[in-house]
């Protein structure tokens, strides 16, 4: 096994020594030469380049009947299959091929039977007598190897003299019986082409089979084109074998990759890929990802011809929320909550997201951002980034293959990433949606989705909603205590995922890795939006089960509710600061004086409960279930829980709680804000003295955001941050008005 992965390894990433030996190949300076993977022939003396494994030769003779050869698809196939070449017996100075005139060309002689032959290295397959048409198995050959072909070669033309013909009349290939109808159909085109490419591909359902699946069938809100090129439809003419042998040669001889490609088809057509289709039940344990499954990403992009959609529904199960019968629970929310709520979770769980994108990308556009690639913080924190990204790997939230790989995928953008570090919290990748390398760039947020076509957000209102629920509770209950409890939903984003047929639209290459995102991504302009049906389902799902007559959930939910830690009861002198009604804060009673159902409120992926002691467990429990009965039920052996766990044991549901940035005290109803965010806000003000003439829009808007921060529990903050907000405007229409008179400053921008 070791032996196979580390031969998947040399085929799946060239080297950058062998791109450089190609491109010096490619200048005018040497027209003469021919190209190939591991061997490169020139007039110089034969040795070993130092700086790669290339091997460079000398003998014109030899080189001459290679080049008369042309190499036929088996042969390529026959050497990825069979790294180890003949064996390394010692040859004398003196054996070499035979020489030809330069006038004439080299014709194949009949190809012998393959058969086995014992070598020193094992038992392998090999032709016998050696046959020029093998040339390929030079590709991964030593120099001894070589020496022994280059006999070998000498051997079987004593044997099988090659006939000579003179140039005008040099016998062609003859083209496959395929060629000889010009009026052959599509349908015979693809039943060759299945034949000769894919005929150990029948446990595989198709691309056109794997649209009907139940998630993110085709549909016409969701269209990601981009500039089609050649490289986009390379794959379909070398699987359909439609070229003759000197025409696919050549072919593959105008870039590097191209010929890598054909090596990658060949050699990754018999990888069973389908494990990527079962649950990770190792999840837990991984610490990198397995290189075995990046090789099974890889063959699989290559079976569905680079279309990412089909194998992101190949992939299903976490990938796809196989788990979430949509249809179902669409059905069980009906009448609990409204119709347009759970029309829009519905078509989260269905669809995909996000509701509409329709658009079209320029090749100028792709190659300016694969230009670009990254901003600087990926590459000074690689450890972090590998660590975040293995993260995303392993709970199945992107799809990843080699680098090289998105030069031939379609309709393919690529977003700049860096990574986000905040003290006490996990790294997380940032996926720069909005960021125009040009003036003329389009990305994402600025050109191809719009937020106002995607459902309303209601969670800047969780805090004022979360306050008045205390306010009311407090003038129920004058004397008892009011606990606070929060919890989070874990990869909250993620939970939604993309349609299959613009998930590529969100790609990005971090570390010589292309990522294209099943789930949606933190830094869209439309992820909160779409994930903000799932919130609001959530809310009212969990109000409704905080009725008592669910109290068998307390039940279910034992095990879960009983690692909950709690604060220190109070005593009997402990002094509550009560709270007026007014016309509408009257209390937490219905009209028939019981108790209303708890209320929850979620700010994106928090859920905020205030609740008195004898309700906060049934509000517990009707939160975790209203979780659960929308992202799925836990089953930690393939997948993890929708709650966060780790920050659900380490809270404590106590009367003084931080929730939502705040620190919210209901024994003294106070709120203010943790010591953090006031040593964070003096020292901002300390770099804003009155003997500063200038900024940068960076540092006024993080001043200003600060501010609008500290005014929503600070009202008089807001008549300050409005005079800051006007003179930036003014400094901006001054500014920009110089800038538009300065004629260096036009040539710049120009």
């Amino acid at each position: 096994m070791q032996d196979d992965l580390d031969h998947l390894a040399s085929v799946s990433s060239p080297s950058k020594a062998f791109y450089d030996n190609i491109l010096a190949l490619n200048s005018p300076k040497n027209k003469d030469t021919i190209i190939t993977t591991n061997v490169i022939f020139k007039e110089k003396k034969e040795h070993i380049n130092k700086s790669s494994t290339s091997i460079v030769h000398d003998d014109n003779n030899f080189i001459k009947q290679c080049r008369s050869i042309f190499i036929k698809p088996s042969s390529f196939t026959s050497i990825y299959n069979n790294p180890t070449l003949i064996s390394q017996s010692p040859l004398k100075k003196d054996d070499t091929a035979s020489t030809e005139p330069k006038s004439t060309v080299m014709t194949p002689a009949p190809k012998k039977p393959v058969e086995k032959c014992s070598f020193p290295n094992g038992s392998i397959p090999c032709v016998h007598p050696f046959h020029p048409s093998d040339v390929t198995d030079i590709l991964r050959s030593t120099p001894t190897q070589v020496l022994h072909i280059k006999r070998k070669l000498a051997s079987s033309q004593q044997n099988n003299p090659l006939t000579v013909v003179p140039p005008t009349q040099q016998s062609l290939p003859k083209k496959r019986k395929l060629f000889m109808d010009h009026n052959i159909s599509n349908k015979k085109i693809e039943s060759n082409m299945r034949f000769r490419f894919n005929k150990y591909y029948g446990k595989y359902p198709t691309a056109s089979a794997l649209t009907s699946s139940s998630f993110g069938r085709p549909s016409k809100n969701h269209s990601f084109t981009s500039e089609a090129v050649f490289d986009h439809i390379i794959i379909f003419l070398i699987k359909s074998e439609l070229l003759d042998d000197h025409s696919l040669l050549s072919l593959l001889q105008v870039h590097p990759l191209y010929f890598h490609l054909h090596a990658s088809i060949s050699r990754f057509k018999t990888l069973d890929f389908r494990p990527l289709s079962r649950p990770n039940s190792d999840f837990k344990s991984q610490t990198t990802i397995p290189f075995l499954k990046r090789m099974q990403f890889l063959a699989c992009i290559l079976h569905y011809n680079f279309h990412a959609g089909s194998v992101f529904r190949f992939l299903k199960n976490n990938h796809t929320n196989a788990h979430i019968n949509p249809k179902k629970l669409h059905n069980e929310l009906t009448g609990i909550l409204p119709p347009h709520i759970n029309n829009y979770l519905y078509r989260a769980l269905k669809v995909g997201a996000p509701s509409k994108i329709n658009a079209h990308s320029s090749r100028k556009n792709f190659l300016d951002y694969l230009k670009y690639g990254n901003h600087k913080s990926i590459d000074t924190n690689l450890p972090l980034v590998k660590k975040a990204l293995n993260k995303e790997d392993k709970h199945d939230f992107v799809m990843h293959f080699p680098a090289w790989v998105a030069r031939f995928v379609p309709n393919l953008h690529l977003s700049p990433e860096g990574i986000l570090i905040k003290p006490n919290k996990n790294d997380r990748i940032v996926f720069d949606a909005s960021f125009k390398i040009n003036y003329d760039s389009h990305s994402l947020n600025s050109s191809w989705t719009h937020p106002w076509e995607e459902p309303p957000i209601y969670y800047g209102t969780a805090l004022l909603r979360h306050l008045t629920r205390i306010w009311n509770l407090r003038v129920t209950y004058a004397d008892d205590e009011i606990l606070l409890w929060d919890d989070d939903v874990a990869g909250a984003f993620r939970l939604i995922k993309y349609n299959p047929e613009i998930a590529q639209a969100f790609s990005a290459i971090v570390h010589n890795t292309l990522w294209i995102p099943t789930g949606q991504v933190f830094g869209g302009n439309t992820s909160a939006q779409n994930f903000e049906g799932l919130a609001r389902a959530r809310e009212l799902l969990a109000e409704h089960l905080s009725s008592p007559q669910y109290i068998n959930l307390q039940i279910t939910h034992a095990k879960l509710l009983n690692l909950i830690k709690y604060s220190t009861p109070h005593h009997k002198n402990t002094i509550f600061t009560p709270a007026v009604p007014d016309s509408i804060n009257k209390g937490v009673l219905d009209i028939n004086g019981k108790h209303t159902n708890s209320k929850h409120n979620m700010f994106v992926d928090d859920n905020v409960i205030a609740e008195i002691p004898s309700k906060i467990r049934q509000a517990q429990a009707a939160s975790a279930e209203s979780l659960f009965r929308i992202a799925g039920f836990p089953d930690e052996s393939i997948r993890r829980s929708p709650l966060s766990m780790d920050k659900y044991y380490a809270a404590i549901c106590s009367y003084s709680k931080k929730q939502l940035g705040y620190l919210i005290n209901t024994r003294t109803m106070y709120v203010t804000f943790p010591e953090e965010k006031f040593l964070s806000m003096i020292q901002v003000l300390q770099d804003w003295h009155s003997k500063r003439k200038s900024y940068t829009i960076k540092q006024a808007a993080r001043l200003a955001g600060s501010l609008e921060f500290f005014a929503s529990v600070s009202p008089w903050i807001r008549f300050l941050s409005t005079s800051l907000k006007h003179s930036i405007l003014l400094a901006l229409r001054k500014n920009t008005a110089h800038v538009s008179k300065d004629p260096h400053m036009q040539k710049q921008l120009s």
